[in-house]
């Protein structure tokens, strides 16, 4: 299950932002590995993603230091990651329904389930 944020008023910038990589790094366990995942566990992750930005904008005046700008790289490697796996699973899904849809169309085309006349449409010539 994916944390939620709970005390962001005293929280900083350095701790929102390890709490955005632990966030986002929970979240690709989730898509990863649970075969159940759901819109739900997204949400949650919206919502904590947006507390914790909030947090960090809120802290904007504050001057940036080098840990925190290692942190923000890290963040996005994780994020940029994250943004690629679930592209590449949607990639190999179009694929998997693109390849049903062409078994579906030969098979109907060859052996006419659903149709009324028992002639196939294609015929193989034999050369």
């Amino acid at each position: 299950m994916l944390p939620l944020v709970l005390n962001g008023e005293d929280m900083t910038r350095l701790e929102a932002y390890q709490q955005l990589i632990a966030l986002t790094e929970e979240f690709m366990r989730e898509v990863k590995y649970n075969a159940n995942w759901d819109e739900q566990n997204f949400n949650l992750f919206e919502q904590s993603w947006n507390k914790l930005k909030a947090i960090i904008e809120t802290q904007a005046q504050e001057k940036s230091s080098d840990e925190e700008m290692a942190l923000c790289k890290q963040l996005k490697h994780t994020h940029d990651s994250l943004i690629e796996y679930i592209s590449n699973k949607n990639y190999q899904l179009s694929d998997a329904v693109q390849g049903v849809r062409k078994s579906q169309t030969l098979f109907n085309a060859y052996y006419g389930l659903g149709r009324i006349d028992s002639s196939s449409i294609y015929f193989d010539e034999k050369k």
